[in-house]
């Protein structure tokens, strides 16, 4: 019970969360409670429910869940909602009587409820049927659920990372984690895309798989298209969804506001001839905010041996990358070219960064790689993650706790381990060593390569570095790539980064390296141009007044293309 509120309905139980309907006893006002499941939830969960709790505070949007307070009862926080008129789209479409009229209008609500919420500059992370609300009194869409949900600020990207509650048949592939892109307002179109291809094909793009699967089949599979699965759609209502199921944002619509426009010109044609003719498409979807491209420009050669030294890898090889240049430049962006051929592979792709500050504590750099790892870990289904752990505990040999020690995250997976046997500090880096060797090689699989990325090298741990020559030595182990970033400016002769590639090169084990310098001017007014979504002619005046600027710096040019968008 929580005092001040009767409840009297169930509404839903989640994995991780209780809904319930009550009537607040001061006014009798019908709200919904939302309330962890557990007696005792973590300070991530309660942190959610106060993040959700300010951010509807300061909404007031039509189309989105209004929040009347946050109380806590027992310990607990729990969410008081207002109780929205209607029904989900999820009970909707499992009592399938809604016709093709109905569906189109609710399309286009629901791209308008959208739309409302990023022109308050909030993207969701969470569309899907259970949470839009809608009223057929008034046909209009409420929004609810924004646990996941983030203000959009261009100048702070969100690289989201997969939460275990979120529903992997929603996501995009940005948001799986595995693509190391930002994830912007076009997540949120993606997401529009799966549902609205429900609601006019009457199943999901990628039915009846494993969640991990069907994660995987965001990133790497095409869905079967809709209109073969719903042959007697228009081709132009087709194209609306196919067109959001793009794997790359920058091919997707790029306005929630153009879906609306495009839908309702289907509805009108519908309700006034009985069909929906061939329509030209995307007239309205003109973004209102400038988003740098993530897309890979004047980069290809380089590209192309990257994509080489992969299939090397994949052939039982182990190769060791390195790519050099200014801050800036574009190194990360082309080793994350590299994912969609990794994920393709079903291979993993792992980060570890170097921070300037940690450069001195030992493992640092592993220690952020093996967060990642253990966190893909744990969206895996719990047969997958059995074995995950047997295989983790035998590499481990009874020292366990040393990974713990280093990324506590894995004690999720293999529970709590007795303490490290050895002593001395000299025994204890052998140990370390040998256990952090063993752990990565089980991921070094044919069917599963592994590619090691590590960026900022030049603030890499001597400690982290030792590892990774352990790893390039070991003559039994092949299906690996290290892949390693940093600015050739911070490193000299006495660097430790230098002293393993001539530690490497003495064994005749070299590594190959890449240097970035700056972007060309037709790479420059490429980018320019998809930025602002108009032929390259039509800014080659900018372009060349930005590649001037900034030297042919990618990094720098995005910031300019901001702070001119921001004065105008």
């Amino acid at each position: 019970m929580i005092p001040g509120y009767t409840a009297f309905g169930h509404i839903h139980t989640g994995s991780a969360n209780l809904i319930e309907q009550a009537r607040r006893e001061y006014d009798g006002r019908p709200v919904v409670l939302k309330q962890p499941l557990s007696t005792t939830p973590t300070t991530e969960q309660v942190s959610r429910y106060r993040h959700e709790f300010e951010l509807l505070r300061q909404l007031h949007l039509n189309s989105t869940v209004q929040a009347y307070g946050l109380e806590l009862s027992d310990g607990k926080p729990v969410l008081v909602l207002e109780r929205c008129p209607g029904h989900s789209l999820n009970t909707l479409m499992k009592e399938g009587a809604l016709d093709l009229e109905e569906r189109l209008q609710i399309g286009a609500e629901l791209a308008a409820a959208i739309s409302e919420l990023h022109s308050a500059r909030v993207i969701h992370k969470g569309i899907q049927p259970k949470h839009a609300v809608y009223d057929s009194t008034t046909g209009r869409i409420k929004l609810i659920d924004f646990s996941q949900a983030s203000r959009l600020n261009s100048d702070e990207p969100d690289f989201n990372r997969l939460s275990p509650s979120v529903d992997l048949r929603y996501i995009s592939p940005e948001q799986t984690g595995r693509m190391q892109q930002v994830v912007d307002y076009r997540s949120d179109l993606y997401s529009l895309g799966i549902t609205l291809y429900e609601l006019l094909g009457g199943a999901h793009p990628f039915a009846e798989r494993e969640p991990l699967e069907i994660a995987h089949c965001h990133i790497a599979h095409q869905p079967p298209h809709l209109a073969s699965i719903a042959p007697d759609l228009s081709p132009s209502l087709c194209a609306i969804v196919m067109k959001l199921l793009a794997k790359n944002p920058e091919e997707r619509y790029q306005s929630a506001l153009g879906v609306q426009r495009d839908i309702e010109a289907c509805l009108h044609y519908w309700r006034t001839d009985g069909k929906i003719p061939t329509l030209p498409l995307q007239r309205f979807d003109i973004p209102d905010r400038v988003v740098i491209p993530q897309a890979l420009y004047g980069r290809e050669e380089e590209l192309k041996l990257l994509l080489k030294a992969f299939d090397r890898v994949d052939h039982q090889h182990k190769e060791l990358l390195l790519v050099s240049g200014y801050s800036g430049i574009g190194k990360s962006a082309l080793v994350h070219g590299l994912q969609e051929a990794v994920t393709g592979r079903h291979g993993w792709f792992i980060t570890g960064k170097a921070q300037l500050h940690e450069r001195n504590r030992p493992y640092s750099v592993l220690a952020t790689a093996l967060r990642e790892l253990a966190k893909h870990l744990l969206t895996e289904p719990e047969k997958r993650l059995k074995q995950w752990r047997e295989a983790i505990l035998s590499a481990a040999n009874g020292n366990g706790q040393v990974i713990i020690d280093l990324t506590p995250e894995i004690e999720h997976i293999i529970g709590p381990q007795p303490p490290a046997a050895a002593v001395t500090p000299e025994a204890i880096r052998n140990v370390f060593q040998h256990v952090l060797h063993n752990f990565f090689r089980i991921f070094c699989r044919p069917d599963h390569p592994l590619v090691l990325y590590l960026d900022d090298l030049q603030w890499a741990d001597s400690a982290s570095l030792s590892v990774v020559e352990r790893l390039l030595r070991d003559s039994d182990l092949g299906h690996l790539m290290i892949v390693g970033t940093y600015r050739h400016n911070a490193v000299d002769q006495d660097h430790p980064l230098t002293t393993l590639l001539n530690q490497l090169k003495s064994v005749d084990l070299p590594a190959t390296q890449v240097e970035l310098g700056p972007l060309p001017l037709s790479a420059i007014t490429a980018f320019v141009a998809d930025a602002l979504h108009s032929p390259p002619n039509a800014v080659a005046p900018l372009a060349e007044l930005v590649y001037q600027k900034t030297d042919g710096n990618p990094f720098f040019a995005g910031q300019l293309l901001r702070d001119l968008h921001s004065k105008t």
